[in-house]
């Protein structure tokens, strides 16, 4: 055999090695930085047209990132990137604008003992799938994620517990909850503190979210609309595995993960598996499933950054890694909200 077919047998067995990629994420091993930064504009920030010095400040960084996309894309990995809402955006001003530094000194504070340990873990569950779940939402530029993840899973227990699925206020959070700081970070535990303070929290409807509240208003016809009420929260214990799949079998679950990395930035898909991020917590979302039964056992995680980024706005997360605290810390501090039924 010459060396040429030697040579085409080998590059199709490496072909045979490399992931299938998304029709639209595979697209961007072609065309130019240009073209599709073109067309990110256009989904993406139409207002930036109108601004020539942001168009070509953004372009550079967009241009940077896609050469990074690409090259990790090419490695064959569990997961794969593309192009979100905050591609155009550098290291140290997504970690500004979206990630929350207050999670990295959070303590378990929760006097109520672990609900959920004569829980038998099912296999696996997707609370989507039982009605559990609102839309994804989008925080916008405010560090607000841990708003987010406290209405999720206070919908998520009052949706198991009186079955109606009620969108409740990120607003209401960031504005009336002194405690946390608003677009400037905050804790899950506190903010279930609030609502059971309050007598319980209103409707997104009633009370919408606006991304940016610099005076953090707080309307007290808005605050004094209880649409829901919770009477309790439990943290689930620290680095254990098992204890939150229980947890998850029973309700969705607020957790805590370190988010400052290039792969959660401009993740679209896959199974996060590999060493890309610590557990020095910066990020607060919501745990709506697992799979144990997969090839690769994951984590299920609604995150609050719109339906174009991830998996439609979620991210699958490993299950069986060996960093005693969980893929990306979120064993660390996970924490739900409780409703006593009496």
């Amino acid at each position: 055999m010459n060396k040429f077919g030697i040579f085409a047998i080998l590059a199709v067995a490496a072909l045979g090695t490399v992931q299938a990629l998304p029709e639209d994420i595979e697209a961007l091993n072609h065309g130019t930085h240009f073209e599709h930064f073109t067309a990110w504009l256009l989904e993406h920030k139409p207002h930036y047209r109108n601004n020539v010095e942001k168009v070509a400040d953004r372009f550079k960084i967009f241009a940077k990132n896609l050469d990074k996309i690409r090259e990790i894309n090419a490695q064959n990995k569990s997961y794969y990137l593309g192009l979100t809402g905050l591609t155009d955006l550098t290291q140290e001003e997504y970690k500004q604008f979206y990630l929350n530094k207050e999670l990295k000194s959070a303590k378990q504070t929760s006097t109520l003992p672990f609900t959920h340990a004569n829980v038998e873990a099912v296999d696996k569950i997707d609370w989507r799938d039982k009605g559990a779940v609102t839309p994804v939402k989008n925080q916008g530029m405010c560090g607000s994620c841990w708003a987010f993840s406290s209405t999720g899973s206070m919908e998520g227990i009052n949706f198991i517990n009186s079955g109606k699925l009620i969108s409740l206020s990120e607003e209401q959070l960031v504005n009336c909850d002194k405690t946390d700081h608003g677009c400037g970070g905050g804790l899950m535990d506190n903010a279930f503190k609030y609502v059971i303070n309050n007598g319980g929290i209103d409707t997104e409807a009633d009370f919408p979210y606006h991304a940016f509240s610099l005076w953090r208003t707080c309307p007290a016809d808005k605050e004094g609309n209880h649409a829901v009420t919770i009477t309790d929260y439990t943290d689930v214990p620290t680095k254990n595995k098992d204890a939150l799949l229980q947890a998850l079998s029973a309700q969705p679950v607020s957790i805590a993960i370190e988010a400052d990395h290039f792969v959660f930035q401009n993740y679209r898909g896959g199974i996060i598996t590999e060493d890309t991020c610590g557990d020095t917590l910066d990020h607060g979302v919501l745990a709506v499933g697992f799979d144990t039964t997969a090839d690769t056992p994951y984590w299920i995680v609604k995150n609050s950054w719109g339906a174009s980024w991830g998996e439609s706005g979620y991210v699958r997360l490993a299950i069986n890694v060996t960093d005693t605290s969980g893929q990306c810390g979120l064993l660390e501090h996970p924490v739900y909200p409780v409703i006593n039924k009496n």
